[in-house]
């Protein structure tokens, strides 16, 4: 999704939808939100899949990567006054105009890496019991108004694996 009039990482490409958290709200139900409110797209809970949580020392925020197999709808761009785009890219060949550290995190997805504990992502970590650290963290007030989630949709077309991603352009 090409976003636009937002106020971090314009004209880069990243998830194909995201968002916070609202006080109150689970992972799961945010997700569903999200999905629905920026690409108009239905998801059951059920079939969601965890892939990755990204915690920044800097900002103190966390970020939770999902994707589902299954949903109902064709993604289209709900919110085109915040979106300039939206693209299927091969899996493993990323546009040069990725959010940099969004692209470390694919990256390591795709190498089966599931926690991601610094700005830089260069500390990655796969012997970390995320259900633990996700538990942990979605009970923790400390963490309520400086959570997100990221909905990562693949295809597979023509023998490729594809990433559905957004593009952010023109900081308002």
């Amino acid at each position: 999704q090409l976003r636009q009039n937002k106020q971090y990482m314009n004209n880069l490409y990243g998830p194909a939808c995201g968002g916070h958290v609202e006080k109150g709200e689970s992972f799961t139900k945010a997700i569903k939100r999200e999905a629905q409110e920026e690409i108009g797209i239905d998801i059951d809970e059920k079939d969601l899949k965890f892939l990755a949580i990204f915690h920044s020392y800097k900002t103190d925020h966390v970020l939770l990567f999902v994707t589902v197999n299954k949903y109902r709808g064709v993604p289209t761009i709900r919110e085109p006054d915040l979106c300039g785009g939206l693209d299927w890219f091969d899996k493993y060949n990323l546009p040069q105009n990725t959010i940099p550290y969004i692209e470390k995190i694919f990256k390591g997805i795709n190498k089966g890496v599931k926690y991601f504990d610094n700005d830089s992502c260069d500390d990655a970590h796969n012997n970390v019991d995320s259900n633990s650290s996700l538990n942990a963290i979605n009970n923790s007030d400390k963490y309520q108004s400086r959570l997100a989630v990221n909905y990562l949709m693949f295809r597979e077309k023509e023998g490729k694996k594809e990433i559905l991603l957004q593009l952010r352009q023109n900081t308002g």
